[in-house]
């Protein structure tokens, strides 16, 4: 044991005897960009610290080289979409980006505005884009370039029509409004579920702040407009009047070619209580009774009221509205469609409500 002890105490000494200090570091002189172009004649091996750009160059005898001017630049990008004909600033976010880093779009057809090299893993790209197309995005750090390969450059710049602005740029829905960058918020957008033929397309209202947004409105009642007249009218109303300020409005017929799942993803929303049911069900709630409660394939997400009997959307059996929550029995709570007035309002989550509405993804 005491031989061990001695010879820990030497190791530390060793140690400590060759600890280097800031003061016993060789320094490189630091100079400028404009002052290191202003020496005459520098001898050929010189090395030197540029603060400009932060790198270390040699003079090679003709001109001065950057230590890093040869690093590999990567992308590391999912794909990156923006509509046509339009200004904006896409963020590409990598590794091995230097101040002197040139970014390039061969073929694009529209114009690169400005290039910010924000630090060596992210650079801020203006562009106004053209056509529709998807461009290889090339970064080079002095003739170096990125090693092209798909997600590390191949394609991805994505410039696309269906940003639902317009009933020319039509997009299937507002999922993937929101999926693939076209969000401006929460508002009116144009959608065509089938694709492709924009004499289809119809404007929409899209939340695309709750639960992760992309939720298109299928479904709105503000009894104070009154009620619907019968399950025809409660199925398909004003469909040319999206938004919440229509008191009476249902697209609830198009909910199958809306919905991007084999399941309906379905958001029960009452905004005057705050009150949110978010779930999953495979059953198609214009169908019929469901013979079951809760609905066939319900899976709940995020559930504020579970009272009278709730377990997804059903149609009614009380006659009184068209679809409601109260499953599998002749009450008529979450009432969507009421043509009958309850309390002086409607069924809502065990309680009288003024406003509901339905959204779906």
């Amino acid at each position: 044991m005491k031989k061990i002890f001695i010879f820990t105490m030497l190791c530390m000494q060793f140690s400590t005897l060759y600890a280097l200090s800031s003061d016993e570091l060789v320094s490189i002189h630091n100079a400028t960009t404009a002052q290191i172009s202003s020496l005459v004649a520098p001898q050929a091996g010189t090395l030197i610290y540029n603060t400009t750009d932060n790198n270390l160059y040699h003079y090679n005898g003709s001109t001065w080289v950057s230590h890093t001017s040869k690093l590999v630049p990567y992308l590391a990008n999912d794909m990156v979409s923006t509509p046509t004909s339009s200004t904006s600033t896409i963020t590409l976010l990598g590794h091995n980006f230097t101040p002197t880093s040139v970014v390039t779009i061969p073929g694009f057809d529209g114009s690169i505005n400005g290039v910010d090299i924000i630090s060596p893993s992210k650079i801020e790209l203006n562009i106004t884009t053209g056509a529709t197309n998807n461009f290889d995005i090339v970064v080079s750090n002095s003739g170096t370039l990125n090693t092209q390969w798909a997600d590390n450059g191949i394609g991805l710049l994505s410039v696309s029509s269906t940003n639902g602005q317009s009933q020319l740029t039509a997009a299937t829905s507002c999922k993937s409004i929101m999926d693939n960058g076209f969000s401006t918020g929460d508002g009116i957008y144009w959608v065509d579920p089938n694709g492709g033929n924009t004499v289809d397309a119809f404007q929409v209202y899209c939340d695309m702040t709750k639960d992760g947004g992309g939720w298109t409105l299928v479904f709105r009642h503000d009894v104070s407009g009154g009620y619907f007249a019968n399950d025809t009218e409660a199925d398909s109303l004003n469909e040319g009047s999206p938004g919440l300020a229509t008191q009476k409005y249902s697209i609830l017929n198009k909910i199958d070619s809306i919905k991007s799942a084999a399941a309906y993803e379905f958001i029960l929303y009452y905004p005057n209580e705050n009150i949110r049911n978010h779930w999953t069900q495979t059953f198609d709630p214009r169908s019929g009774i469901s013979p079951t409660s809760p609905v066939a394939g319900y899976t709940a997400i995020s559930i504020d009221s579970s009272g009278s009997r709730w377990g997804g959307l059903e149609l009614d059996s009380s006659n009184n509205t068209f679809l409601d929550g109260s499953v599998n029995h002749n009450n008529w709570w979450y009432s969507i469609g009421s043509d009958v007035s309850y309390g002086g309002g409607m069924p809502g989550p065990s309680i009288v409500v003024q406003i509901v509405e339905v959204y779906i993804r």
